[in-house]
């Protein structure tokens, strides 16, 4: 099956055109990014399991 190169695909879509562009505005400051961000982990890690047996 012959590879076949879409129109627009590569970097030429990704560059887009050649206009000035906005920089980037965060909208939540990096304490706030940082507890969202440990926030999920919590949601998503699943408890330790305890290796050793207690005595």
């Amino acid at each position: 099956m012959p590879i076949v190169k879409l129109p627009g695909s590569g970097r030429d879509g990704l560059v887009g055109p050649s206009v000035a562009q906005e920089p980037f505005t965060w909208t939540k400051t990096a304490d706030e990014i940082l507890k969202s961000l440990a926030d999920y982990l919590t949601k998503v890690t699943p408890p330790a399991i305890k290796n050793q047996q207690e005595t």
